[in-house]
C-alpha cells in the first residue's frame, strides 16, 4: 500500500481544520483588538469590555463552529480530489462563519463583513499548512 487514501486525507483535515482554524481565530482576534485599540478603532466598543485572554478563550471557543461547518463543507472535495484549492478554502471559510453567524450570533456590528474574510483569511492559512504534508500539492 503506497501513499494514504482520500478518507483518511479527509479525516486529518477535518481534525486539523477543528484544532488549528480556531486557534489562528484566537490569535487574529487578540492581535485585531491590540491594533484597533492602538489605532483607536475599537474604543468605547462593548466588545472589548473583556481582558485579551477571555477575548481570545471566547474567539476559540465560538470559532469552532465556523470551522466545524467549513470541514463539513470541504470533506466531499478531499474525498473526491485528495485536495482543495486556496480559493475553496477561503471561500467555504466565509461561508462557514456566515453560516455560524446565523446559528449563533455574535454581536460584531459593522465588523462582521470584516471578521467574516479574516475568517476565510484563516482558512487560507490552514489549508497552507495542510498542503505540507496531507493533501496533495
Amino acid at each position: 500500500m503506497g501513499g494514504i487514501s482520500n478518507a483518511q486525507r479527509a479525516l486529518w483535515t477535518v481534525l486539523l481544520i477543528l484544532l488549528v482554524a480556531p486557534f489562528f481565530t484566537a490569535l487574529v482576534a487578540v492581535t485585531s483588538l491590540l491594533v484597533g485599540a492602538l489605532l483607536g478603532v475599537t474604543a468605547g466598543s462593548p466588545l472589548v469590555a473583556a481582558p485579551l485572554g477571555v477575548s481570545a478563550l471566547n474567539a476559540y471557543v465560538w470559532a469552532v463552529i465556523p470551522s466545524a461547518l467549513t470541514a463539513i463543507g470541504l470533506v466531499p472535495l478531499v474525498l473526491k480530489r485528495g485536495a482543495f484549492g486556496w480559493v475553496e478554502a477561503g471561500a467555504m471559510g466565509v461561508v462557514g462563519f456566515a453560516a455560524a453567524q446565523v446559528l449563533v450570533p455574535l454581536p460584531l456590528g459593522q465588523f462582521g463583513s470584516i471578521a467574516a474574510f479574516a475568517f476565510g483569511l484563516v482558512m487560507v492559512a490552514v489549508r497552507l499548512l495542510l498542503v505540507g504534508k496531507i493533501l496533495r500539492p
